[in-house]
């Protein structure tokens, strides 16, 4: 009986279909993969463009004349739901990246522990160097672009996330309460630890140290902070010797700098880098101002 065999030519070009197919279907997921990436990267820096913005830039982005750039802005009347937001998203696409690599990986080579430990390393390597840290330090002095290019994503995710995002933020209260009542209760026990240890020998001076340091982690940042016009502050353009005279009434060892208006803070004068100066009249004194 004769047999009939397929004529080279045909077997040559279901050889070159199938390699273009393979090819095709690696060139597809190495793409979505890299966009996956892209989105990660630019959903973690998104968390440090918003959250390192100044109350000026805040002003200026939301007047500007991008319709986006005002919208994604109008997300920080909300922190904490938009902090939460970016986590959900970000998470979201991490896991994307790492199952869709895993999946490909495997299809490719099988599942085999080697192949396993080989993917761990290098997806979570990628993820943490080109999704977390780049993006993270390029946002820092890229805050505008970052804002403007997340909100494509952070805007509808508001939306679509909204149930989940609440939930988040109720656990975190739960949490913020339970830590609350545990600090009470510890404090509650070293004051009366203290009580035990405190004899008639030991000085006022000493107990309030003591009671100070117990009570350190309770107190809240509003029952210390100061009002605007009680804010012990230099003028820029001040002469050394009246320099020299409001540290010496002020009595403190920091005191913030500000040029024209208060709420134009240059920086902070440390007491400390004006004493090898206290006998030369004439020293620029501006130039020990440190950043803030």
């Amino acid at each position: 009986m004769d047999i009939d065999f397929p004529e080279p030519s045909i077997i040559l070009f279901l050889i070159n279909q199938t390699v273009a197919f393979d090819l095709f279907n690696i060139a597809l997921q190495a793409g979505l993969l890299i966009s996956l990436l892209v989105l990660s990267a630019i959903i973690s820096g998104s968390e440090v463009a918003f959250f390192s913005l100044s109350p000026s830039e805040i002003k200026s982005f939301s007047k500007d004349n991008n319709k986006r750039l005002r919208v994604a802005v109008n997300l920080l009347n909300s922190p904490e739901r938009l902090l939460a937001n970016i986590l959900v998203v970000n998470n979201l696409i991490n896991v994307a990246i790492i199952t869709l690599s895993a999946y490909f990986t495997w299809s490719a080579f099988g599942k085999s522990a080697y192949v396993f430990f080989i993917l761990t390393v290098i997806v979570t390597s990628v993820i943490i160097f080109f999704g977390e840290i780049i993006p993270k330090v390029y946002a820092s002095k890229n805050r505008k672009l970052f804002i403007k290019t997340s909100s494509i994503i952070l805007v509808p995710s508001n939306v679509l996330f909204k149930p989940l995002v609440l939930m988040l933020i109720k656990i975190s209260e739960i949490f913020k309460t339970n830590k609350r009542e545990l600090l009470e209760s510890s404090k509650e026990e070293l004051n009366r630890a203290m009580s035990l240890t405190i004899d008639k020998n030991t000085s006022k001076q000493e107990k309030n140290i003591l009671e100070g340091i117990i009570n350190f982690g309770s107190i809240k940042v509003k029952e210390i902070m100061k009002s605007r016009v009680d804010i012990m502050a230099i003028e820029a353009n001040d002469s050394f010797k009246k320099v020299s005279e409001l540290i010496n009434k002020s009595g403190y060892s920091r005191i913030p700098v500000y040029k024209e208006t208060i709420d134009n803070i240059e920086g902070v004068l440390y007491v400390k880098d004006m004493i090898p100066y206290l006998n030369d009249v004439n020293f620029d004194w501006t130039k020990k101002i440190r950043p803030i």
